[in-house]
């Protein structure tokens, strides 16, 4: 959690709004004003519980999947919070389930925006109930990581779509495309890769 929190943080502060920090460094601090990034305190946190399992020997595959529908109901919830707050907010649109903010969140007030959060709220909720599903399969009971992976693949293929939609500011965008689908790509790879795993073992012990 100490390392999700600061990764988060970090990730904020130095690729969303370096220059602002450099020009006010003591914000760096007031993290109550807001300014975490999901993927910055998911990959901190993985490879510190990645190194933590090395370092006592345990499986770390094994509590890969333990987490995983406990992440994906934490992001659908805490991107209803996002919502509250103002903050990830959509594009302008013209479509009847726009939502108007009001005056005094960080969203565009007065004008139809993209639910955003609703979108990532509603994905993840469906991969949560999918998750729930499917752990309860001999397949997946029999392939430790699976369930991890697939998690990843979901969350990055959702995090991807509901990032075409976004309106909010959030540091460059190399080639027109955010970090944070720059980090789902990365996020797919490695869920493919830990979905794959123990399939190819498994194989390889078959043969």
């Amino acid at each position: 959690m100490v390392g999700a929190f600061i990764g988060a943080r970090a990730f904020h502060i130095f690729f969303e709004r370096p220059g602002f920090y450099f020009q006010y460094p003591s914000f760096i601090f007031k993290f109550w004003y807001g300014g975490f990034v999901f993927y910055g305190g998911f990959f901190t946190a993985f490879l510190l519980c990645l190194l933590l399992c090395k370092k006592r020997d345990y499986d770390y595959r094994a509590y890969a999947d333990l987490f995983a529908p406990v992440l994906a109901l934490g992001y659908s919830i805490g991107r209803l919070g996002c919502l509250c707050a103002g903050c990830c907010f959509g594009r302008p649109t013209e479509l009847p389930w726009g939502v108007i903010f009001p005056q005094g969140v960080e969203a565009p007030p007065g004008i139809p925006l993209h639910p955003t959060q609703i979108y990532s709220s509603l994905w993840e909720l469906a991969v949560f109930a999918t998750l729930l599903i499917l752990e309860r399969r001999a397949t997946f009971k029999n392939k430790k990581g699976g369930l991890f992976g697939l998690w990843l693949i979901l969350h990055a293929i959702g995090r991807s779509l509901v990032e075409q939609f976004r309106g909010d500011f959030r540091g460059a965008t190399p080639f027109n495309l955010s970090l944070s689908t720059w980090l789902s790509a990365l996020a797919l790879a490695l869920g493919l890769y830990m979905f794959n795993l123990k399939r190819n073992k498994n194989a390889s012990t078959a043969s």
